[in-house]
């Protein structure tokens, strides 16, 4: 609903929400989608985009409730263009073809340095001669 209301208020309201917001709230939602998984879900469900196959569709280009239909046609196709894009970026970053490399079994976690005047207390660095001296 944020879509369609952002679709409306830009043709009577000019460009306020771009002027004020720009892009983030297109990208704050987009990331949500992808992060949740949910991209085709919303490309096939999105009730903007429903309206804008509707419009090819049929082809009419009438005024609604005083809302120029062409006009927010165009302005959802530019929303949907700008949305494709920002999916194209979340996706090459954020999903990795090779999801082994990302795993967390391959880090190699490295000890903390230990100072010169420490070295002397092994038991630092293996905790199983800490366990020895404890348990004595």
């Amino acid at each position: 609903m944020v879509r369609v209301g952002m679709s409306r208020a830009g043709l009577t309201a000019s460009a306020k929400d771009l002027e004020l917001f720009g892009e983030g709230l297109n990208w704050a939602g987009c990331t949500m989608i992808v992060l949740l998984g949910e991209q085709r879900r919303f490309e096939a469900l999105d009730f903007c985009y429903h309206i804008l196959r509707v419009q090819r569709v049929d082809g009419k280009d009438e005024n609604v409730k005083g809302i120029a239909l062409k006009r927010m046609v165009d302005r959802i196709r530019r929303f949907q263009v700008l949305n494709s894009q920002i999916f194209a970026v979340l996706n090459k970053f954020l999903k990795s073809s090779d999801s082994d490399v990302m795993s967390v079994e391959h880090v190699r976690c490295f000890p903390p340095p230990i100072h010169p005047t420490l070295a002397a207390q092994a038991h630092y660095y293996r905790p199983e001669h800490l366990r020895q001296t404890v348990q004595h």
